[in-house]
């Protein structure tokens, strides 16, 4: 009997009797169908035929539910999908076309040393020119109002600033190009929609705890614990958050030797992190300008068109960075200067051998050379077949495409080349008897005698008839012609306004005796032509002595930095919307709640969003959840698709040149101008209800009805308080700014700079 009772062991673990019976206790329903049929198949078996069909649809309802899943999903069937192009790597050479330094789409020579983002980030970067313009002022305004102040208490010279201009459009650059990089609208549904997601299921908690009586801002910082953002915990930690985000950004927004400058690298953090970023912090979470953005969000009405054609595009930044319309500086050298001393030339190729273009001045000295040769008056036959020689190695060496040492031109260099043509201009100047004497005694008078190239006597008594001219004009042919060999006049501006037929008359009339009346002025401008004469050898003398009086300077142990504590003398600390942030100093003792950062999220897409926002704020009705989840596998990716397209027409529609030019404008009225007309809190309240307002209308009729009225009341009430914590706001903008440097700057994750991020 034990042997029986052994055998039927074995045979009930064989058929998973025990598995048969949880199965039966999990699904009553389905086995007592499948119970149920089984037996009639077995009784009936004369009427199989009829029964197929049943076990037939049982078998297709047990195929459909083993291969379709919560990760079953249809295809887009609905809208078609227009593929964007796809932007070529620009990282290393301009547009993804050639190296910056030879201009050859594949060096091997400069790509390690030279890559674009480190070099001339603006190369072959064009933008539209009111928005380039608009760009400049903004630069503009952070000069004259941070530094400007202090530094002419210090000197006039413009050096220095020179190298600041230089450097915001160097990182504004690079921001430009790695933003053309990123794909906004799957970031937007991706990580930024998730980050929202995480904020809104925080408040709906908070809002669960406290009810509608207590601060749903206090409850919120509360449930965030230890994740709430490190820039939240005061003001001085959120200044201290910039300022280590703008060093850590340095490394690829500035030149690699540009941080070497300790000086540079400290006001620049010190104005870019204090004076530009933190504003536009504040300004960004303030709930009155959360409430504007939700009024251009929700507004139906279509957007306002372009009124005029758009601007013509120039290079970014050029004439904001361009130093040479400013006055020049003592402390800056040259290329002239450079050539002319032997230890600074020697110094400048060491410096371009580092930087792997010592045959750009090896170029530039053969041309100079080149330039001091042809200019000379007599050249025979012989020696013009060896400039032209010259001409052709210089050619082959510097501009062909297949040398090793080729050199990049501008494009607008080749392009005006190629547009000239070879067709000889000429044009005709009528010049009177006595201007070839003007111009002759102006001629001496700047540049001195010319003792071989001189006019005949001029006739003063006697007439000056058409045949005496005639006479005189092979001579004065002659006059000219060798006035323009001459290399002391290859740059005068008198000779070319004396041929050209654009010139002002008046400039050479006869001016044979002088103006008594300007007598004075001629001894008074005496002392000033000596002093000038008198000083023209500084240059050269100031130089050497800075060099001679400049000591190394001991380098410290570990970079100083300056503190700037919450004291009602910085302003920028003190504001009454924030006060000091969620006022917390103990960090490691804070709260450890849940971490809404760290936890895996099933909702991934936009109908993900809309389930989750329905169930979390809206707490719409079980029977609708269920409808959604089953239409999730048909319509899914068919709303997914519709939603990319419509933020990327949105996209394209905010960076059109007018509606850019009003952000811009915007933003630089609210970090710079700071006496402008404050909104009154009549108005911003009025601002606040019409906001609410237009939230509740957004829905549409039928959406309200399906979840209830009172439902949608009590969620659009959620998310408008949840918008008017300025806390609250600040908090979410944090998040998003990480996740924006991490896209823009996906290096610090390599270097494990994930852990400074929340997200």
């Amino acid at each position: 009997m034990a042997g029986v009772w052994t055998h039927l062991e074995v045979l009930r673990r064989a058929l998973k009797m025990d598995t048969v019976r949880e199965t039966g206790r999990q699904y009553p329903v389905s086995c007592c169908l499948l119970l149920g049929l089984a037996s009639l198949t077995v009784l009936l078996n004369r009427y199989l035929h009829i029964l197929m069909t049943f076990w037939s649809l049982l078998a297709g309802a047990v195929a459909f539910y083993c291969m379709l899943g919560p990760e079953s999903l249809l295809p887009n069937f609905i809208f078609t999908v227009k593929q964007r192009n796809k932007r070529r790597e620009p990282g290393l050479f301009p547009l993804g076309h050639s190296c910056t330094v030879c201009g050859k789409v594949k060096c091997r020579r400069h790509r390690t040393a030279l890559l674009l983002e480190n070099f001339q980030p603006w190369l072959d970067l064009k933008v539209r020119s009111k928005v380039d313009t608009l760009v400049a002022e903004v630069f503009k305004l952070a000069l004259e109002k941070f530094v400007y102040p202090w530094y002419r208490d210090i000197t006039e010279d413009e050096g220095c600033l020179d190298e600041v201009r230089m450097s915001f459009r160097f990182f504004a650059s690079v921001l430009i190009r790695r933003a053309q990089k990123v794909d906004v609208p799957a970031v937007f549904m991706d990580r930024v929609m998730k980050a929202v997601m995480k904020h809104i299921e925080i408040m709906a908690k908070a809002r669960v705890k406290v009810g509608n009586g207590e601060s749903l801002e206090k409850a919120a910082l509360e449930e965030y614990g230890s994740d709430l953002h490190v820039a939240l915990q005061s003001r001085k930690d959120e200044l201290l958050y910039l300022r280590k985000l703008t060093e850590m950004l340095f490394p690829f927004l500035l030149p690699p030797k540009a941080t070497d400058c300790r000086s540079l690298a400290l006001l620049l953090r010190e104005v870019m992190a204090g004076s530009v970023v933190l504003p536009t912090m504040d300004f960004m979470a303030d709930p009155d300008t959360v409430n504007l953005m939700v009024l251009i969000f929700v507004d139906q009405t279509p957007p306002e068109e372009a009124t005029e054609a758009p601007s013509p595009l120039v290079p970014f930044l050029h004439r904001y960075a361009d130093a040479s319309a400013r006055k020049p500086s003592v402390l800056k050298l040259e290329l002239k200067d450079i050539r002319e001393q032997q230890d600074l030339l020697f110094r400048f190729i060491n410096f371009l051998k580092q930087e792997g273009a010592v045959h750009v001045l090896q170029f530039c000295l053969a041309a100079e050379e080149f330039n001091d040769k042809i200019l000379s008056p007599e050249l025979s036959d012989s020696e013009l077949q060896r400039l032209h020689g010259e001409v052709v190695h210089i050619y082959h060496t510097y501009c062909l495409d297949e040398s090793f040492d080729k050199i990049r031109f501008d494009s607008f260099i080749t392009e005006d080349i190629r547009s000239s043509g070879h067709e000889v201009q000429s044009w005709t100047v009528d010049r009177r008897y006595l201007e070839f004497y003007v111009l002759e005694s102006k001629l001496t008078e700047f540049h001195g005698t010319f003792t071989d190239v001189q006019l005949p006597s001029k006739r003063i008594i006697g007439p000056k008839n058409y045949e005496f001219l005639e006479s005189k004009r092979e001579e004065f042919e002659e006059y000219l012609q060798r006035l323009l060999k001459l290399p002391e006049l290859r740059n005068s501006q008198l000779l070319a306004d004396f041929l050209s037929p654009n010139s002002m008359e008046s400039q050479f009339l006869d001016r044979m005796l002088p103006d008594v009346n300007n007598l004075g002025k001629i001894f008074k401008s005496v002392p000033g032509k000596l002093i000038k004469e008198k000083g023209q050898n500084l240059d050269p003398f100031i130089q050497s002595f800075f060099n001679s009086c400049e000591s190394p300077r001991p380098k410290p142990n570990r970079p100083e930095l300056t503190i700037v504590s919450p004291t009602a003398g910085n302003k920028k600390l003190i504001n009454s919307l924030y006060r000091n942030n969620a006022s917390r100093s103990d960090w490691l003792e804070r709260k450890q709640n849940a971490n809404y950062f760290t936890e895996t999220m099933s909702v991934d897409g936009a109908y993900d969003y809309m389930m989750c926002v329905g169930r979390t704020v809206f707490h719409i009705p079980d029977w609708l959840h269920h409808i959604l989840a089953a239409g999730r596998i048909l319509l899914k990716n068919s709303l997914e698709a519709y939603v990319e397209q419509y933020m990327q027409s949105k996209l394209e529609a905010v960076l059109q040149e007018h509606r850019l030019v009003s952000l811009i404008t915007q933003l630089r009225d609210s970090v710079f101008r700071e006496s402008s007309e404050q909104r009154s809190a009549e108005d911003k309240l009025v601002r606040a209800k019409q906001t609410f307002e237009e939230m509740k209308n957004y829905l549409p009729d039928f959406v309200v009805k399906l979840i209830g009225e009172e439902s949608v009341n009590e969620g659009v009430q959620l998310l408008f308080d949840g918008l008017q914590q300025p806390l609250l706001n600040k908090q979410l903008s944090y998040v998003l700014l990480d996740i924006a440097v991490l896209q823009l700057f996906p290096e610090l994750n390599k270097q494990g700079g994930k852990e400074t991020f929340i997200v």
